[in-house]
């Protein structure tokens, strides 16, 4: 089995991102949210998210506990299938640069969740591959319309955390193409 059919076997349809014409859609709906949507298409893939309105993601953790980030999650994760290549792709969306060092860490956050549960499919014996994690910080797209014809951005080279992962900045891109995503980590 690949990556996106154990976390389809494993993820409830109630944390599932929406899917709308063949795209995922990441919405941001907290209060002063100004970057709301990103489409996350272009691959096999399965996309959820543990920071949903009444949904708690830690029950076990104190929701007034006075240990900071105890209870952070980043916007989204998606299991990603491209070819034979699996990856987890953790997604953060920020209105502006400033909130890029928190982003950072919200990434962190995500793969120490996504190796915990990687090791008990592995533990488990529902997964014997490995697979690659990258970070994306999605930045507010500008919001004035294209002028005439001209490419689309392609995406930048990603950055190399201390931690060990790539991390891509996405500057004006209302649309992220996972599988361009996954051949720019080669």
């Amino acid at each position: 089995m690949n990556l996106v059919t154990q976390f389809d076997n494993m993820i409830e349809a109630k944390i599932r991102l929406e899917r709308e014409g063949g795209e995922w859609q990441l919405r941001e709906t907290g209060a002063g949210a100004t970057h709301t949507l990103l489409r996350i298409k272009g691959a096999q893939s399965l996309a959820f998210t543990l920071d949903k309105s009444g949904l708690d993601p830690f029950p076990f953790i104190k929701s007034n506990t006075v240990l900071s980030g105890m209870r952070s999650v980043c916007d989204a994760i998606a299991a990603v299938q491209v070819d034979d290549k699996p990856v987890i792709v953790a997604i953060e969306m920020k209105s502006s640069k400033s909130g890029e060092a928190d982003a950072k860490k919200q990434l962190c956050r995500a793969k120490l969740f996504i190796d915990w549960l990687m090791s008990a499919l592995t533990t488990n014996g529902h997964w014997g591959g490995g697979y690659e994690f990258c970070g994306v910080i999605s930045l507010k797209p500008r919001s004035q319309e294209r002028k005439g014809t001209t490419a689309r951005t392609p995406l930048p080279s990603p950055i190399q955390h201390a931690s060990g992962f790539k991390i891509f900045l996405l500057e004006n891109h209302p649309t992220l193409d996972l599988v361009s995503l996954v051949n720019a980590m080669a």
